[in-house]
């Protein structure tokens, strides 16, 4: 009798009915033990695909409970900075940016930057994309001087999007391993502060507007009754340098008085006055402005402002001498004499009134330090009524010392000057074949005439001017046309300016010299005819 067999597994008994279907019993007694080796080792290879297969379903409900959490957390994220309002956008050395970006981009920049040129969501075209793309180049090559936080002011620092918002741009570096691998930008909605400051500079404007013509009630009447006049003369056949002389003399005046909307209309008739006759519908716009700002004299001083011209304020004493004079009927010219010294003359010092609020004006605008003005012998007296054409006329010689002549501060500390540049007025009298005269010089501590500069311009107009003198090409800052200016702006660059200056000064009987001055700047020498 055969020995019991023994049992087998159900895959082991699967395999030999398979293969082993018509073996004999004796053949199967005599591989029991490589059979029983097989079974043990199906039974072993089963265990581990059994823990394998949990292993794997461990491993899938905590990569799907990971895959989840991390869900949570971009959702989360993507929340707080959707929250913040601001464009969030990530771009890499070639200036591409991420598909990852805030919603917020889509408002603020107008665009879907995934997969696209920063400099195409930012709207840079020519110059400023090569020099963005030049920016990107020194900021991720990592090997200049400067840190990233001082190189990033180079790179664009805000726009307009077409909803008129005014969006600031800031960046940060991205880092991996100390390499900097991108960069984020960060898009914010500045319009409110933007609109805030607007308001606020537009409420500083208007009261430093009010306070201008309340301190200046003669000069601002005298303003508008010129300018009145000017306009209501001007015709095709005018002579185009006084026209040219009048709107920048009457544009430099309208911003003394920070009639910014009038001095704006006059410098856009500038430029149609350069090369043709103004037309009606221009001077009527000018004429609108200029009926306009009217409107604060009369608010100011009340409705007979226009009306009732200038106006003075007299000791009493010397009304009352006055009377004793007449009373005692003194002679004609005595009297015309006390008249005209002691009723119309004032200090000569106050027609420089306008001259300095400009040099002051412009020395703000332009971020300098005020200037020291002293005004020697200023207390000679002088009928500010015979001189106002050429004390108006200075609002152009104070523009040219600031915008050209005086340097911004650490020029002139560089040439061993004080921050803050130093005007000189000294006011003289003397008689010429009987004849009393003033004596007026303008000097400054600038950088004076630039005789290369000027002599380069004009030969562009004069091939004869190659053999002046650097007197005579000094000289020619009077000629119109003439500027130095690589640009025409609102202040300068027409050359229409110091021609006015002289154009004021000869009409008065008077002389002007420009010539250096002995402190290093420019120096101006005026003659005029003493009318007391």
């Amino acid at each position: 009798m055969l020995p019991e067999t023994p049992a087998r597994s159900k895959k082991l008994t699967r395999q030999l009915t398979r293969y082993l279907a018509e073996a004999t019993p004796e053949l199967l007694e005599s591989l029991t033990g490589l059979l029983g080796s097989v079974d043990k080792s199906y039974e072993e290879y089963e265990d581990k695909i059994k823990f394998t297969i949990r292993s794997l379903e461990v491993s899938s409900s905590e990569l799907n409970e990971s895959n989840r959490s991390l869900e949570k957390l971009n959702l989360t994220i993507n929340t707080i900075l959707d929250s913040l309002g601001q464009g969030l956008l990530f771009f890499d050395k070639d200036g591409i940016c991420s598909p990852v970006y805030s919603e917020a981009c889509l408002s603020l920049l107008e665009n879907s930057p995934g997969d696209k040129a920063v400099a195409d969501i930012l709207h840079l075209f020519g110059q400023q994309r090569e020099d963005f793309e030049m920016w990107l180049a020194v900021v991720f090559e990592g090997t200049g001087a400067l840190p990233f936080s001082d190189l990033k002011s180079l790179a664009p620092q805000s726009l307009t999007n077409s909803k008129d918002q005014y969006i600031e741009l800031d960046y940060r570096p991205l880092y991996f391993n100390d390499e900097m691998t991108g960069i984020l930008l960060i898009a914010t909605d500045k319009s409110a502060e933007r609109d805030a400051a607007k308001s606020i500079e537009k409420t500083r404007n208007e009261a430093k507007k009010i306070e201008s013509v309340a301190k200046r009630r003669n000069e601002f009447w005298r303003f508008l009754y010129n300018l009145e006049a000017f306009l209501s003369h001007l015709d095709p056949q005018s002579e185009r340098e006084e026209v040219m002389r009048g709107l920048h003399t009457y544009k430099g005046l309208s911003q003394v008085f920070g009639l910014s909307e009038l001095a704006a209309l006059l410098h856009q008739a500038e430029s149609k006055a350069d090369t043709a006759p103004l037309d009606q519908e221009t001077i009527r716009e000018i004429e609108g402005e200029m009926n306009h700002a009217a409107t604060l004299g009369t608010d100011l001083f009340g409705p007979d402002f226009l009306q009732g011209g200038r106006v003075r304020t007299f000791e009493y004493a010397k009304l009352d001498q006055l009377k004793k004079l007449i009373s005692e009927n003194v002679p004609q010219d005595e009297l015309m004499t006390f008249f005209n010294r002691e009723i119309l003359a004032v200090p000569i010092c106050e027609g420089f009134d306008i001259f300095r609020s400009e040099i002051m004006r412009i020395s703000e605008t332009q971020g300098k330090p005020a200037p020291h003005i002293v005004c020697v012998n200023g207390e000679q007296v002088i009928i500010l009524k015979d001189y106002e054409i050429f004390f108006d006329g200075l609002v152009h010689l104070a523009r040219n010392i600031v915008d050209h002549g005086i340097e911004n501060p650490s020029q002139r500390r560089n040439k061993g000057k004080s921050d803050a540049g130093n005007i000189e007025i000294l006011c003289e009298t003397f008689a010429q074949d009987g004849k009393p005269f003033y004596r007026i010089t303008i000097s400054d501590d600038g950088r004076g005439f630039d005789i290369a500069k000027l002599r380069l311009r004009l030969l562009e107009h004069n091939p004869a001017s190659a053999d002046f003198s650097d007197q005579q090409v000094i000289d020619c800052v009077f000629d119109p046309d003439l500027s130095t200016a690589a640009h025409v702006t609102a202040l300068s660059g027409r050359g229409v300016g110091m021609n006015a200056v002289r154009s004021a000064t000869e009409e008065l009987g008077g002389t002007v010299i420009a010539q250096p001055s002995p402190k290093g700047g420019a120096q101006f020498i005026f003659t005029l005819p003493c009318r007391l």
